[in-house]
């Protein structure tokens, strides 16, 4: 079967996070991220502890994006940095590799 081209595979945002040091269990951030983000089409990509913070990557939807980057940093436990439409820049802008 092909590959559906770059058009029909739909827009998304990645989005660089900074998680509370309570946060270190990749399972229990899904969790909570499937408690915020109900209306959204998402993905954790990368979950990394780097010198006491827990960083992370995640892929939205652009449909939900605003929506989402609201919700994320009203939680008390997680913080947006950076977000971006590559995967790349996003690791970049966070000075972190993953």
């Amino acid at each position: 079967m092909a590959r559906l081209t770059k058009a029909k595979r739909g827009k998304h945002r990645w989005i660089g996070l900074a998680l509370d040091s309570n946060l270190r269990s990749r399972k229990k951030f899904e969790a909570i991220l499937d408690d915020l983000l109900i209306n959204s089409i998402w993905k954790l990509y990368d979950f990394n502890t780097v010198n006491e913070v827990t960083y992370s990557i995640v892929k939205i939807d652009l449909n939900s994006y605003k929506e989402s980057i609201e919700i994320l940093n009203s939680h008390k436990l997680i913080t947006t940095i950076t977000s971006s439409g590559k995967i790349k820049l996003v690791r970049e802008r966070m000075e972190i590799k993953f």
